[in-house]
């Protein structure tokens, strides 16, 4: 806000706007702490992923090893080097959605491979216009985690789960659903 004369509402308005000035940097810093706080925490999660998983993978190829299958253990360690491989890249917090839908489709693979016939999943394709759109790196497969963890895990036959796009004027909708019991 500006003022012609040199008169006393002059000093109210130049302090007008240094306070704006100040109001503007607080909120721009207030904006920035609040950005570290939930990419440290996305970082944990991430962190807390691998520990879990990486126990019941040994377990897993533990169980096929005693059944003698190795062709099953030749595609679940291909599956397990990918799924590693994404998840230990450091640099990206964010990527591609297509990467990260591609790297949802392979866990729901190595948990197929672990739950053998009893899950069947569908990944429906990614609206062309999104699939470059950048997201936080392993922000959909934790759903899918909590999909197989809460809702699947106890299904002796005919689960399912579904990882599918809804597309419209305020953006895109990634839909994680599963016919589990569980909430």
């Amino acid at each position: 806000v500006s003022h012609g004369s040199g008169d006393e509402f002059q000093y109210l308005y130049n302090q007008f706007n240094v306070t704006v000035q100040k109001l503007n940097v607080l909120i721009e810093e207030v904006y920035e702490q609040k950005y570290r706080v939930q990419l440290s925490e996305l970082r944990q999660l991430q962190s807390q992923i691998n520990p879990h998983f990486l126990y019941n993978s040994f377990f897993s190829m533990q169980a096929m090893v005693r059944l003698g299958d190795l062709g099953g253990i030749e595609k679940y360690t291909r599956f397990l080097g990918e799924y590693f491989q994404y998840v230990t890249r450091n640099g990206q917090t964010e990527v591609p959605l297509a990467n990260e839908v591609h790297h949802a489709a392979v866990y729901t693979e190595i948990q197929n491979i672990r739950f053998r016939d009893r899950i069947e999943t569908r990944i429906e394709e990614i609206p062309p216009a999104y699939a470059d759109f950048s997201v936080p790196r392993l922000i959909l497969q934790p759903l899918v985690e909590n999909a197989f963890k809460y809702g699947l895990e106890n299904k002796k036959a005919g689960g399912q789960l579904v990882i599918g796009f809804q597309a419209d004027a305020s953006g895109l909708r990634i839909i994680v659903e599963d016919n589990g019991e569980s909430v």
